[in-house]
Order: C-alpha cells, then structure tokens, then sequence
C-alpha cells in the first residue's frame, strides 16, 4: 500500500478567478482542494485582467440599476462566439449564463466583494445584446486617469479578494517558484 504526505479530494491546475471559485467550492462542501501554479505568481489570467469577469444578470449590476436580462446576454454571448464546438455547446453556453449569477452570490456569501465597474463596456458593445454601459455620456475612457483609477480600484479588490480566498479557501497554494506574489501585483 502506498503512502502519501498530503491526500486532497481535486487538484486544480491553475490559480486563476474559476481556480479559486472550485477551490471555495469544494470547501463549502466539504472537500479539500490543492491549487497547483506553474507560473512564479497566483492570479492567473483573471489577475492580469484586473479581476473583471464577464457575469451578465448579476446582481451587483441589479444593485447597480443596470438592466440586463438571460435575452440580452444570450443575443450578445451568441453574437460574440461564433464558434459552435464541444467547448462552447449550446447547454454550455445556456449553463454559464443561468448558473453565473447564482456563482456571484455564492461568492458574495463567502464574503468577496465585488464592484461594478461603471463605464467599463462588454468587449464588442456594437453586436446585438451588447452595452456600452456608460452611463454618463460625458464620462468616457479617454481620461487615462480616470480609467487608471479605476483599474487601480479594480485591481485593489481582487488583491483583497485573493488574500480572503487563500485565508478562507483551505486549498494549498503552492508554486513552482518560492517567493510567490499575486498576478496583479
């Protein structure tokens, strides 16, 4: 019979934003997770990205008073990919847009916070379903400060945000390189 140090219910390959939601996941149910990086910091793509997802229908935006609806993302979202393989099936498609609103208030209960980036728009705001979601119009991102500002907040909160999951997660996070820092940072 083999023996090993450490036992885990999932390995998770990679530390990005779905990386640490599998992690706290897992926890909520109680498993244990281990998040496995490669890269000499944690934070993946959504860490240089500034932490923004792309979540239609959700909440914050609810409490922002932006109007969205399953429609909207769903005209957009087709729009947007027109790829039609394994990776992007239609009940893929119709899982992320019904079960993303109800993963930012699983996450919201496990205490991340979040902000609506006012002003930020969806990447091709000119398809149908699409919305520049500015909503001032005389407030654009020409103001280089302005949008530094704003990315700089933005960026501020997954910090926070990824200090909270890897207190909270219990998942180990663990890279190839020692002096680990955040993706963002």
């Amino acid at each position: 019979m083999q023996s090993w140090d450490e036992t885990y219910d999932f390995v998770i390959v990679g530390s990005g934003g779905a990386s640490m939601c599998a992690a706290l996941l897992c926890k909520a149910n109680g498993r244990r997770a281990l998040i496995i990086e490669k890269q000499p910091k944690v934070g993946g793509s959504t860490g240089f990205s500034g932490g923004v997802w792309w979540i239609p229908d959700n909440p914050v935006m609810k409490r922002a008073g932006v109007a969205d609806s399953y429609e909207r993302a769903k005209r957009y979202f087709d729009a947007a990919v027109t790829y039609r393989g394994p990776a992007s099936s239609e009940q893929r498609r119709e899982m992320f847009l019904k079960v993303g609103p109800e993963l930012v208030e699983f996450l919201e209960r496990a205490g991340m916070q979040f902000k609506y980036a006012d002003g930020w728009p969806d990447y091709y705001d000119t398809l149908p379903g699409g919305e520049p979601h500015i909503l001032d119009p005389i407030k654009t991102w020409t103001d280089k400060a302005e949008f530094d500002k704003t990315a700089r907040a933005l960026v501020g909160m997954f910090q926070k945000n990824f200090a909270k999951f890897e207190k909270d997660v219990d998942a180990d996070v663990r890279a190839a390189a020692p002096d680990l820092k955040l993706a963002a940072e």
